[in-house]
């Protein structure tokens, strides 16, 4: 059962450990990674955990600069 703490929702165990979606400020998340600028500007993440993993997903993958 979540608990709020200081503005973040904790869970606590359970079976959900995948993300199923992922919505700033009630719109679709689509990056798999999160800018200070996104956290600077603030607004409300929710994040839908599932029991089961997510096979397909259409979020933009974030590479970085040392990959190049």
């Amino acid at each position: 059962m979540p608990f709020f703490e200081n503005g973040w929702v904790v869970i606590l165990g359970g079976l959900y450990k995948y993300i199923k979606a992922v919505f700033l400020n009630g719109k679709p998340f689509k990056k798999n990674f999160i800018t200070q600028e996104d956290i600077n500007a603030g607004g409300v993440l929710k994040i839908v955990a599932s029991a089961v993993a997510v096979k397909i997903s259409n979020t933009e993958n974030w590479i970085s600069n040392l990959e190049k």
